[in-house]
Formats: structure tokens, C-alpha cells, sequence
């Protein structure tokens, strides 16, 4: 929400001027992409329609309002039918300087008077400053509102302020006050001088949605909004004689004059894949060009298989100065490990100094103490008869990993050792002897152990945890629905609007965009499908979530067009310690909250 001084009687008046003398650009512009092709979808154009401003008071100023700090005061506003609230103004005197007021628009409540914690904005502290004078307040969203609304400010500030009011009280009264002192609601006499701008979009289809009340997503405190719908009237006198179509691979400029039709579609054949193409549409009359409506994107995605990709994780040099070994069978040895991303556990590996009998083993990592956890799996006895190193294949467990696991050896004869490395720093080794309860760090200490983990890049890996989680899916699924891709958590899927600033629930996951899941229980999903290797990803003004292409380990090949346009990095929710993590790079498989300072495009590759 932004205010100013008389600016926005001015816009409202200049908006005709700047319509190229009523050519209008196309309504409605789509684009979608089926395999190699693009296809654009418009309407006919769309005129605007006129701003009512609505009031109450005579415009003769005789006193001021009584409110004092803390005090709410409103008018009570009623619609013809149902509208857009586009801006307001109130005309104020402080002259002290400026004031600080909370704006609000609300909704009545069951008595016909203002219900000050049902919001239809957002409120906004404001430093007014008027003698007398009119104060605007331009709305950054207009919402659709059917029935009575009121629009006022709750005062926050001590020094002499106070907004007109005019002689003659309307019948019923529409001015009202709240005495946070005396906790009691009150009419004024006379009307405040407030008033309200609107338009009524003829035949414009409502849309209304809100977050239900039992869910509370993590995010920045943000009131739920219905969705904007500030709709354009049907009402253009001459028709266009043709439609032209402009397409580029760069967001912000470099569109190229591709083709002119008579319908109001147009199908790019034969595309390259792999990219992103941007489009803009124009009205061609008989007097000339309309400016063009868009841009709009569609990406051609590639069509590569998913590859396997094996990742060895290990933190010894290959060459063991010394090994343990253990008296009582049962003890174990252990080494803690760290998984770029989610990835199939395909085997532990050991260097055995000496041969014997021995386990192999996979805990999880117990994040409260600090130390390895529960078993995944322990396999039963096996026999090392050769000195070197051994592979124990454990794919055939089906054991996915993410960030920290345990991969352990447990000893089952005197004879057999493992070998060790010293590691200065190094705070990866645990030991727990047979009769021990528990684990004890070995520091300084790296025993031989290796992780081998494997990944389909045809492959998504997606881990839910209990509450929230912040995802993306960065394969092209055969059913991109979300009852297809999260099954468990159907209906519990959102996205985020910049644009209406709320979240807005989901029926179909798309590559680039980031999400939040609500899952009940600790699960993981599987989803297989082709690659999304390279993204662009358009981005508004305000808050977005977005998501990561595929690839094995951290993503940082990250241009923003134009420059410099994210304020912050990167934000992932973390559902175990229920707070942000801020990045500069990205993983596989999660969503980001980022901060546009303006619209323009996010551009991931994965080389």
C-alpha cells in the first residue's frame, strides 16, 4: 500500500491519455506449451471501466472528529453492487506535522458496525500530514467486495490530528468511532469527510477464495485476501482488424515481430527445446498499433532420459595409519555421513586391516543428542577373508538418505580390524562397545568407512516432515496433478500469489514454482518423469516462492534478469526447527521464498 498527496486523483484522470487514443491491447493473453509448440490464446480487447468515487459528506468542512490515541474511527460504505476498491482519501488537519495512522478497510460485523480483526487489506501505518487538505491512499491490490465495507484509522499518535466532518448526519448514521478507552462503539455527529474509489465490473466473474481458518502456513504475517478481480468491462467501439505476435527468449527485451492473424490464437511451431520463450501480442486497427498485453512464457522442456549418478562420500585418504579393533563381539564403529540431497544408499565400503567376522549396519542420525540413532538395518554375519576393501551392497534395503546418516561396522570377532586415519578437527567417528548404551564420539579420528549413494535424475526425491514443507518437482511427471504427485497430502498443497499477496491452493504442480506441503506423518515421495534441467523462471514485485531444476548436489548457476533485481537470498522453511534457513544456492527438490524488488525473470542452469 503506498499513500500520497492528490496523486491519486491525477492517475485516475491521466489513465485515458496513455491508451494510445482507445486502440486496446488483446484481454486475457495465455500461452502453453505441447511438445515442440506454443500455443497463444487471447480475447477481443477490453476497455477499462470508469472509477465511482463514493461519499457521504457535503464537502463543507465544520469541525473534527473527537478520537483520541488508540481510537478508531470510520465510514460505513454501501456499494450499488459489487465492486473493486481501488484507492481512499480522508481529508485531514495536523498541524503539528505529520501523524501516525493505521489504515484499514474491514468488513461489518453482525451489528452493522466495523468488525476491526476482519480485514479485506492488509493495514498500513501512514504519516499523514494535511491542513485541510485531502490525504490519498492508493491500494497496491484491490479486492472484490460484495456488500457494505468500511474504510478508517485507528490513531497512533498522541499529537493534535484529526479528519473533518461535515454538518448533516446521514440517516442511518455511516460515521463511527471506537473508544478504546472505554471499550464501547459510538456514531459521530455529522459525516466524516472519507471516501472511497471504486469500479463496478459489469459481468466480471467473482472469484473468492480463503485459506481455511484451521491451517496456519509459516510465512511472513500476511492477512488471506479473496483474489483481486478488479475485472475490465466489455465495451469497445471498434474492432481490431488483425492481431500481431512478438517473441522473445529474454524477458525484458530483444521481442522480434513473428507473425499477424485475424483470430485471436496463434500456434509457434517447432520450437528448439530446452528454453523458455517470452511473447507479447498486440491490436492492430485502422488508425494503427495498440501497446502490446504480455509478456507470457511457455517452456519447451527437453525430452532427456533420466542418467544414474553414484557418489562416493568418504573422508579418508585411502591410506590407513593404524586400526581398531575390539576384544567383545557386538561393539561397533561408526561413521557419520552427509548426503548433498536425498539419494538411494547403494553400499558401504571398509577397509579391513585384518580379516574376521563382522555386521554392517545404518543408523539414522539422532538430531537431539548428537550422536547415531535408530537402525535402518543391521545385516547378519558375514565373513571378511581378504584384507582391503570391501563393498557390502545395501541397495537391495531400498534406504533413502538426507543430510546427516550413520554408516557402522559391528565387530564379531577378536581378529578383524578396521582401518583408521588422525584427522585433526575431524568430529565424524563413534565407538560404542557390547555392553555400552550408548554412543561415544571419537574426535580427531576418521575410521575407513564409505557411503556410496546412487541418483536418477529421471528421479525426484521429495522428503516430508510432520507440518509444513517447502518443495518443488523438478521432473516432468506423466500426472502433474497433486493428487498424482503427493497422494498423502492431496488438498494440502499451496502456492503463493506475489501479485494478491496470499497462497492459493493447487491442483497441478509446475517445474519453477515452489510449494508448501502439509504432511501429517514423516514420509518421502518417489516421482519419476523427465528431467527439468534448466529453468526461467518469471518473477513479480514482492514475495515468490520458486523451485530448482534437477541436478546431484548444490545448484549456483543463478543469473537474475534484470540485474540485481532479488533483494535478499534465498529462504527455506525448515520443518524441524520450524524457522528460515537462508541459502545462497539451491537443492533439488525444495522451494524458496525470494524478494523481487520488480518483475523479471530468475534464470537456473544446470551444468
Amino acid at each position: 500500500m503506498k499513500a500520497m498527496v492528490y496523486v491519486g486523483f491525477i492517475f485516475v484522470l491521466l489513465v485515458p491519455c496513455f491508451l494510445f487514443g482507445q486502440m486496446y491491447p488483446p484481454a486475457h493473453l495465455t500461452a502453453v506449451s505441447d511438445d515442440n509448440d506454443v500455443i497463444l490464446t487471447w480475447e477481443e480487447p477490453y476497455s477499462p471501466p470508469e472509477p465511482t468515487e463514493l461519499f457521504y459528506d457535503d464537502g463543507s468542512p465544520v469541525g473534527g472528529d473527537p478520537g483520541e490515541f488508540a481510537d478508531f474511527v470510520g465510514v460505513k460504505f454501501t456499494p450499488s453492487s459489487p465492486c473493486s476498491l481501488l484507492s481512499a482519501r480522508m481529508r485531514v488537519y495536523t498541524p503539528m506535522g505529520p501523524v501516525k495512522m493505521l489504515f484499514m478497510v474491514v468488513r461489518p460485523d453482525g451489528f452493522g458496525r466495523p468488525n476491526l480483526y476482519d480485514l479485506i487489506v492488509p493495514p498500513e501505518t501512514l504519516n499523514v500530514y494535511g491542513i485541510s487538505s485531502w490525504y490519498d491512499v492508493a491500494l497496491d491490490i484491490h479486492p472484490y467486495i460484495e456488500g457494505d465495507f468500511f474504510v478508517g484509522v485507528t490513531k497512533l499518535d498522541t499529537l493534535i490530528n484529526y479528519i473533518f466532518l461535515d454538518a448533516d448526519t446521514s440517516s442511518p448514521p455511516r460515521s463511527f468511532i471506537y473508544d478504546a478507552s472505554l471499550g464501547g462503539w459510538g456514531y459521530l455527529d455529522g459525516d466524516l469527510m472519507i471516501r472511497a474509489t471504486v469500479v463496478y465490473p459489469p459481468g466480471s466473474e467473482k472469484i473468492v477464495f480463503r485459506l481455511p481458518e484451521q491451517l496456519s502456513l509459516p510465512v511472513v504475517r500476511m492477512v488471506v485476501l479473496p483474489t483481486d478481480v478488479l475485472s475490465l468491462a466489455k465495451d469497445v467501439s471498434d474492432t481490431p482488424t488483425s492481431y500481431r505476435v512478438y517473441r522473445s527468449d529474454n524477458f525484458a527485451s530483444g521481442y522480434e515481430w513473428i507473425g499477424d492473424v485475424d483470430t485471436t490464437a496463434y500456434i509457434d511451431y517447432d520450437l528448439p527445446r530446452g528454453a523458455t520463450y517470452y511473447y507479447k501480442v498486440s491490436s492492430v486497427y485502422a488508425e494503427g498499433e495498440s501497446e502490446p498485453a504480455g509478456p507470457v512464457w511457455a517452456t519447451i522442456y527437453d525430452v532427456t532420459p533420466g542418467v544414474l549418478l553414484y557418489d562416493t562420500l568418504l573422508y579418508d585418504d585411502g591410506y590407513p595409519s593404524g586400526a581398531v579393533a575390539w576384544e567383545m563381539a557386538g561393539s561397533k564403529s561408526a561413521v557419520r555421513f552427509t548426503a548433498p540431497q536425498m539419494a538411494r544408499l547403494y553400499a558401504l565400503q571398509y577397509y579391513f586391516y585384518t580379516v574376521g567376522r563382522y555386521r554392517s549396519a545404518v543408523y539414522n542420525w539422532d538430531y537431539e543428542v548428537g550422536l547415531p540413532g535408530e537402525p535402518f538395518v543391521e545385516i547378519p554375519t558375514e565373513e571378511a577373508t581378504v584384507p582391503g576393501w570391501l563393498t557390502e551392497n545395501v541397495d537391495r534395503f531400498g534406504i533413502y538418505v538426507d543430510s546427516f546418516f550413520v554408516g557402522a561396522l559391528i565387530f564379531q570377532s577378536r581378529s578383524l580390524s578396521l582401518g583408521l586415519g588422525v584427522a585433526a578437527g575431524l568430529d565424524i567417528s563413534y565407538d560404542k562397545n557390547a555392553v555400552s548404551t550408548s554412543w561415544n564420539a571419537v574426535p580427531d579420528t576418521n575410521y575407513f568407512i564409505r557411503a556410496i549413494l546412487r541418483y536418477n535424475t529421471g528421479e525426484a526425491l521429495i522428503h516430508l516432515k510432520p507440518g509444513w514443507n517447502m518443495v518443488s518437482l523438478p521432473v516432468i511427471a506423466p500426472d502433474m496433478s497433486t493428487d498424482a504427485i503427493f497422494p498423502g497430502a492431496s488438498g494440502m498443497v499451496y502456492s503463493f500469489s506475489p501479485e494478491e499477496r496470499r497462497y492459493k491452493a493447487e491442483t497441478e504442480i509446475v517445474p519453477g514454482k515452489g510449494y508448501f506441503v502439509l504432511s501429517l506423518v514423516d514420509t518421502f515421495y518417489i516421482v519419476t518423469g523427465t528431467p527439468v534441467n534448466n529453468l526461467d523462471i518469471p518473477v513479480k514485485a514482492g514475495l515468490n516462492i520458486v523451485g530448482a531444476p534437477q541436478k546431484y548436489g548444490r545448484i549456483t548457476d543463478i543469473t537474475q534478469y534484470p540485474s540485481g533485481i532479488m533483494a535478499w537470498g534465498f529462504f527455506w522453511y525448515n520443518p524441524d526447527g520450524r524457522g528460515y534457513d537462508r541459502y545462497t544456492s539451491l537443492s533439488t527438490g525444495k522451494g524458496y521464498w525470494i524478494y523481487c524488488n520488480d518483475e523479471g525473470v530468475i534464470r537456473i542452469i544446470n551444468e
